[in-house]
């Protein structure tokens, strides 16, 4: 299913979810659900956080509906508490190897009120390059498999599948790459990571530039869970924080997309940081983002987006690499 965006002034759905991540602001006397209301939802992986925002409200309108959110709302705290175990059977079967939890896992721990809210599809780790064989294997003998074989030179990340029902696909990336190749080395994240119980996590500078570069990835047309991880994230950084974030990605190719990243978050989320750089035209792009999101038609939604793919991306890029990426989108690559 496509994504929808929608600014959170002109959409009265998301209010109560600002409200409770980003104010003390009181919830609004009155909140209407509709079945399309639960879908616009659930495309955008809300209604965990949606429930909880309004489960304690008496004037829900709609047991239908209420019920369904909750037995989403509950659903997730079933797979939380079962990535729980997955990852603490990932951590004894790497023993003392060196890894770096990212993206869903150490964003539930570290954004949300309770790390169930958000909704995980698997789990992330980043390994060293010239162990990242090594680990697999490891992975195999414990009864993962790859989805295919493994390339590091080419590949950014390779999926890994479980053999026990219910457990979740293991996402292991190679360092830290750019499409196009361009390599952050281990060592050097591992240098913006601490320890926590779970394991290591990435500082918050380096975190907000992995968000950066998943939104790379997916040349900005993300769901709204995603651009609420950003705006979390960047609210709750220091001056000198979101300056180290930016230094980051200068030097690891991601300037534009960072600072396109956390504009479009802000703008979603009605944030006003004084301290970030101002990005002029914006809702423009959003604008864009959206039109091409949101058409039915197949082909002229991968030909917009392979007309319009370097106008995102960075500057450096070599023009090869956009050729490649151009016949990627036409061919129907998303």
């Amino acid at each position: 299913m496509r994504k929808r965006r929608i600014n959170i002034d002109r959409d009265y759905r998301l209010r109560p979810i600002a409200d409770l991540l980003f104010s003390e602001r009181e919830l609004p006397d009155f909140i209407s659900i509709s079945d399309f209301d639960i879908s616009f939802l659930s495309s955008n992986y809300f209604p965990p956080v949606f429930y909880h925002a309004i489960k304690e409200k008496p004037y829900i309108v709609g047991r239908k509906q209420f019920e369904e959110l909750r037995n989403i709302y509950n659903d997730s705290i079933a797979n939380y508490m079962k990535i729980k175990n997955q990852h603490k059977e990932i951590k004894d079967l790497l023993g003392t190897t060196d890894f770096i939890i990212f993206k869903g896992l150490s964003l539930a721990e570290t954004l949300y009120p309770m790390p169930y809210l958000r909704p995980q599809g698997d789990i992330d780790i980043i390994v060293p390059s010239d162990r990242a064989l090594t680990i697999i294997k490891i992975f195999e003998k414990g009864g993962y498999k790859p989805i295919r074989k493994p390339d590091v030179s080419r590949e950014l990340s390779i999926c890994l599948l479980p053999s026990k029902s219910g457990d979740r696909l293991v996402d292991v990336h190679f360092g830290f790459r750019r499409r196009d190749l361009l390599e952050v080395q281990y060592n050097e994240l591992l240098q913006n990571a601490y320890e926590t119980e779970m394991g290591l996590f990435l500082t918050k500078p380096a975190c907000l530039v992995s968000l950066a570069l998943h939104a790379h990835y997916h040349w900005f047309i993300l769901p709204l869970l995603n651009w609420l991880d950003i705006a979390l994230l960047i609210s709750r950084m220091s001056k000198e924080e979101v300056k180290m974030a930016f230094e980051f990605a200068g030097r690891w190719g991601l300037s534009k997309s960072l600072a396109l990243s956390v504009s479009i978050a802000c703008e979603n989320w009605n944030l006003n940081i004084d301290y970030l750089p101002q990005i002029g035209g914006v809702r423009s792009i959003m604008a864009l983002i959206d039109v091409i999101s949101l058409m039915k038609n197949e082909i002229l939604a991968k030909l917009a987006k392979a007309i319009t793919f370097p106008i995102l991306m960075e500057d450096d890029m070599k023009l090869s690499y956009l050729f490649d990426r151009f016949i990627y989108y036409v061919k129907g690559g998303r």
